[in-house]
């Protein structure tokens, strides 16, 4: 990618991807209901468990992240980094824009979570907003920069589609054309690992996937 400019925003959408990822792995573990009825101010256990739920729930709350016996539990840590992560990614999103003054407008994009999203009742809300807004941000590149993104966070899904109606063995074939420059090969089983999503190629390896890639979705 040529255009500083563009390359600069692939990497915040990269950034709120990533983040959007940590987050519902965070609260695959903490979705469960919390009951209304609060536990008893002496049984500080209770209250643990339940603002360590709560606080990945509702991670833009301080309420929750108040800390309860000697220290905080995994669930607030949890929240306190997305939060702190989130701030980082949304003030890159501000700079992003306010140099280039379209700070006004690109007023909707700068609102990346509603408030209706940050207080719901489940994290549900916080995914469909961080989902929604990275899909705002997407459409704003030109088409010849989609790919690029898909690149940054959908790699295993973009080198099968490329791959098409080749077997593995036919792709490993190609990736190998663009990597004899560099006097490198790769495996068949490591191929079958990028597709999969077990590790991403690295390197002069990254270089000739993502070349075999943009020859056959470019």
């Amino acid at each position: 990618m040529d255009n500083p400019a563009a390359a600069e925003l692939v990497a915040i959408i990269t950034e709120y991807h990533d983040l959007r990822q940590v987050y519902a792995e965070a609260l695959r573990f903490r979705s469960q209901p919390v009951s209304d009825q609060l536990p008893d101010d002496s049984n500080v256990a209770a209250w643990r468990a339940r603002h360590d739920v709560l606080a990945v729930q509702k991670p833009f709350l301080p309420t929750f992240c108040e800390r309860r016996g000697n220290t905080y539990s995994e669930g607030q840590e949890l929240a306190m980094e997305f939060r702190s992560r989130y701030a980082i990614a949304r003030r890159r999103l501000v700079d992003y824009y306010y140099l280039r003054g379209q700070a006004r407008s690109e007023k909707n994009l700068l609102l990346a979570l509603r408030e209706t999203d940050v207080t719901a009742a489940s994290g549900d809300g916080i995914l469909a907003a961080l989902d929604r807004h990275i899909s705002m941000l997407a459409r704003t590149l030109p088409p010849k920069d989609h790919l690029r993104i898909r690149l940054a966070i959908d790699f295993p899904n973009a080198l099968l589609e490329a791959r098409g109606k080749m077997t593995q063995l036919q792709a490993v074939k190609e990736v190998h054309r663009y990597l004899a420059v560099y006097r490198e090969t790769v495996t068949l089983d490591s191929y079958k690992g990028w597709e999969a999503g077990r590790h991403v190629p690295q390197g002069n390896n990254r270089t000739a996937a993502e070349e075999f890639i943009r020859a056959r979705l470019g």
